[in-house]
């Protein structure tokens, strides 16, 4: 039974576990892969994330000497990450996926009848898989065969990035005090990087790590992106050769997106469109409307018209967003992060769902202003928000209040009441509908 290096195990894996260990100011940012054989040989892989890797093979080896090794890395720190292995064929825990290309999906559920929209729900899925891998600094990678994102360990399961979120908005806390060398936040971090598993070099420190808030940001997008790659990955999928009789294909997108060509629906919106923009938002107020798309996501409306509509108030109002994020959004419509910290998500008034009555201020979004990757194209939601009673803050509590605020459904912060421009913010993605997308340009 002893190790064998370098040396390829017979047989088929029936068992596999990853496990890493990170240490924040110690030379610990290690991994340690084992898998079983139906030939009882016990393969290991082991390195530092991102930079070393050698292996080995225990010959006829067995689940008692698997387990034997668990045992004694877990002894030394090691957590087990709940992931996808790299051939996506089983989690840690046993559960079988499915391989699905979010492309593919994207392009056969979402209802459209012109080859121009087919072209722009293509683009789309590109510049979304060139956002994520370009966002996280090559942290997370695309694997162009399956569909998938995935971590230096494979793609991380949803329990494991809710524990991970927890993690990282403690972390935000303690970066927003520039607070870089207590044990509490080594501590964070060091279990942050065991859940999420990540090449950040061969000794470990938080500032090096997470220097600011952007960066602790970035990190929530990584979150983001690798639930998306889950649900994309668990997915039932039948391709084309599936029998009528068979069980139907699952819906991703229930989605339909038809180009409009009615004049007085596109007038319409361009002159709301013009009436609402600001000169001070000099970067975009040239840009102009070129193409509409009427938008139905059938998950959102019927939320919508079952509880959002009883709030009352509706206002019609902007949502800009990156190209990388509209397949998203016609995925499952406008979410609300699952964070609840602002040093995770950069927002003001809490996580909710943001709009504006000013189309620039909105259309700012949709552009590099922010520093975001500039696509030289962009893009508008305009949405029907139900604000209800909503809670009007001042120039002189803005920052003292937390949100959202009891009896109140929405937050309405005005141009001047502490911000710039005005803003609105609901708490229940049910008081949101989308009706139309807008691609601007000069």
């Amino acid at each position: 039974m002893a190790l064998e290096k370098n040396v390829t195990p017979d047989g088929t894996v029936v068992e596999s576990h990853k496990f890493t260990l990170s240490e924040v100011g110690d030379n610990h940012n290690k991994f340690w892969n084992v898998r079983l054989y139906d030939s009882d040989d016990v393969f290991v892989e082991w390195g530092r994330v991102g930079v070393t890797k050698s292996n080995g093979t225990h010959r006829c080896a067995g689940s008692h000497r698997m387990n034997s090794l668990i045992r004694s890395k877990e002894k030394k720190g090691y957590k087990e990450n709940q992931v996808l292995d790299g051939n996506f064929d089983k989690v840690s825990s046993g559960s079988s996926v499915n391989n699905v290309d979010l492309k593919k999906l994207a392009q056969e559920q979402i209802e459209h009848s012109s080859p121009e929209t087919a072209k722009l729900i293509m683009w789309f899925a590109e510049v979304n898989r060139h956002n994520i891998t370009g966002a996280t600094d090559g942290r997370i990678t695309f694997n162009a065969d399956k569909g998938l994102f995935q971590t230096e360990q494979g793609i991380v399961t949803p329990d494991t990035v809710k524990e991970a979120r927890a993690l990282l908005v403690k972390i935000g806390d303690s970066i927003a005090k520039n607070d870089f060398d207590s044990v509490k936040v080594k501590k964070n971090v060091g279990e942050y990087l065991m859940y999420i598993p990540q090449n950040v070099g061969m000794k470990l420190r938080v500032d090096s790590f997470l220097p600011d808030l952007q960066a602790v940001q970035k990190q929530g997008q990584i979150l983001d992106a690798l639930d998306a790659s889950y649900i994309s990955a668990t997915a039932v999928h039948t391709d084309d050769k599936t029998k009528k009789d068979d069980t139907p294909k699952s819906k991703i997108f229930e989605t339909k997106l038809t180009l409009v060509d009615d004049k007085d629906v596109i007038d319409r919106i361009n002159k709301f469109y013009m009436g609402s923009r600001n000169q001070s938002h000099y970067q975009v107020y040239n840009l102009m409307v070129k193409k509409v798309w009427a938008v139905e996501i059938k998950m959102m409306e019927e939320a919508f018209e079952k509880m959002g509509k009883k709030v009352g108030n509706v206002c019609e109002l902007w949502h800009g967003t990156q190209p990388s994020s509209c397949l998203s959004i016609l995925k499952v419509g406008l979410i609300i992060p699952p964070a609840s910290s602002p040093h995770v998500t950069g927002r003001l008034y809490n996580d909710g769902v943001y709009a504006s009555s000013q189309s620039t201020k909105a259309l700012n979004y949709a552009t590099s202003f922010w520093g975001q990757k500039d696509w030289n194209r962009y893009f508008m939601f305009l949405l029907d928000m139900a604000m209800g009673k909503p809670y009007l803050p001042n120039r002189n509590n803005y920052m003292r209040v937390k949100y959202p605020v009891p009896g109140y459904d929405s937050t309405w912060a005005k141009s001047g009441s502490g911000v710039m421009n005005d803003e609105r913010i609901v708490y229940q993605t049910s008081q949101v509908n989308i009706k139309y997308l807008i691609e601007f340009g000069k």
